[in-house]
């Protein structure tokens, strides 16, 4: 048996050796530097997918051997850039996702209404500010990132949006960058 049953990249499998009169175990797993003669070895898979692990075990009667399919799944991964980079007032801000190993995706950003499921989402900030943005992703294998700060089956990131004063007086024309110069009148 192994322990976790559902490992990720990065995590230490346990193997634990349920065989009976044996004397010698070889341990290995296809395309993988995995090969152990221990009893109960440890591994750690550096990739994700489906791996063929197998006991060979032998005493003076023969040879017994046995072979178990381990999947290993790639943890969630947050992250995301902004654009602009330096917002003002009224001005849309484009989120771009660039998580990994995610399928769902919450984007909240503290002192606002921003709440979103979208993978890359929009928001116009009316306040000038600092604002927390934060971006909590999952994977459907349910698993964490065991290397960063996360927990059940997700992983987050939050950056922080400087939202500048964008002049004016909240006009499409942003007053006094446009302006009437002169005015005329006609007749017919």
């Amino acid at each position: 048996s192994f322990s976790p049953a559902s490992p990720e990249t990065g995590q230490e499998v346990s193997f634990t050796n349920e065989s009976t009169n044996a004397d010698s175990y070889q341990w290995s797993a296809d395309g993988t530097s995995f090969s152990s003669t221990i009893e109960n070895p440890t591994f750690t898979f550096d990739t994700a997918g489906d791996f063929e692990v197998k006991l060979v075990v032998t005493n003076s009667a023969g040879t017994d051997e046995i072979t178990k399919t381990i999947t290993v799944t790639a943890p969630p991964v947050a992250a995301f850039s902004f654009s602009p980079t330096s917002p003002e007032t009224g001005q849309e801000v484009s989120f771009t996702n660039e998580s990994t190993n995610a399928d769902s995706y919450q984007w909240s950003a503290e002192g606002t209404s921003f709440n979103s499921t979208e993978k890359n989402p929009t928001f116009t900030f009316d306040t000038a500010g600092d604002y927390e943005v934060k971006l909590v992703v999952t994977n459907a294998s349910g698993k964490s990132n065991k290397l960063a700060k996360s927990t059940g089956s997700t992983d987050e990131i939050t950056k922080t949006i400087t939202v500048t004063d964008g002049g004016g007086n909240n006009n499409a024309c942003n007053l006094p960058d446009c302006y009437v110069e002169s005015t005329s009148t006609l007749s017919s």
